[in-house]
């Protein structure tokens, strides 16, 4: 069942259990303490009438996450999410946000912004590679809706598509509690290379490849433009620094961490918009 929304009365007593949520205008918080409570949610938002301070409870928040989620249009909360993502990489919003990942992905790629898939459920590896992220959570109803994850500063994650502003900073545990474990990872391949590089490829994106892992100390081979077993090794060296399986392909999770590690490329990241 929802959890219904503790009362302003009710916050001081209840701000001592556990750490809790602010909902903010876009792009106009301040950092959360770990002894703040749910505010900015009135009373047509609030689930249920009935205040109780079971929503300050850790075990509490992904329940009253999920109510919040069901009094979200899902169609609006997608295009929301969709467009704060877009905005990250300085690209319009769509005029038609399809439901599907696969017309989703083409729809955005056509704004030179990818789409790639968590290769699996690990909210750790979600937060490492740092890149925004659609992500559809559950809510109470059962449904699923997709929200913008924009920003993390200390377990505190920001949220588009959720909340009467439209933006919610809510802990990572409570989004953990309604995730199913799929995320949508958008990021922007800043050269002209293959999707996946891989053994026995040759030219320019190897060429890239090596010189990049030759700078970040992962590759002390010579610069051939062939991805041969010296190059398997470095990008090996690479992917275990960075927590990934170590397959020795250079596919979109490595390239997107190259291009984060790298000093030239600036991509979105989750750090520089949380707080």
């Amino acid at each position: 069942p929802a959890v219904p929304i503790a009362s302003a009365a009710s916050a001081p007593a209840a701000e001592a259990n556990a750490a809790a949520v602010v909902v903010v205008p876009p792009r106009s918080a301040t950092p959360l303490r770990d002894d703040e409570a749910w505010v900015g949610v009135d009373a047509h938002w609030a689930p249920e009438s009935g205040a109780t301070s079971e929503v300050f409870a850790p075990e509490g928040q992904g329940d009253f996450l999920a109510a919040l989620l069901s009094r979200q249009d899902p169609a609006e909360a997608r295009a929301m999410a969709t467009s704060a993502v877009l905005e990250r990489f300085d690209s319009p919003p769509l005029a038609y946000v399809p439901d599907s990942y696969e017309e989703l992905a083409a729809a955005m790629g056509r704004r030179d912004v990818l789409l790639t898939l968590l290769p699996a459920p690990d909210l750790e590896l979600l937060t490492r590679l740092d890149y925004p992220a659609l992500v559809p959570l559950r809510a109470t109803s059962g449904e699923l809706h997709v929200v913008g994850l924009v920003g993390i500063d200390g377990g505190v994650a920001e949220l588009v598509g959720v909340g009467p502003s439209g933006s919610l900073r809510v802990p990572l545990e409570a989004v953990a509690q309604q995730w199913i474990g799929e995320a949508w990872l958008a990021w922007r391949s800043y050269l002209d290379v293959p999707y996946i590089i891989g053994r026995g490829d040759a030219g320019p994106g190897v060429l890239w490849l090596q010189e990049a892992l030759q700078r970040l100390g992962d590759f002390d081979g010579a610069i051939t433009g062939r991805y041969d077993a010296g190059t398997v090794d470095g990008v090996r060296s690479f992917q275990r620094r960075h927590g990934l399986d170590p397959d020795g392909i250079a596919g979109p999770l490595t390239q997107m961490l190259l291009y984060g590690e790298l000093d030239e490329y600036t991509p979105p990241r989750l750090g520089a918009h949380a707080g």
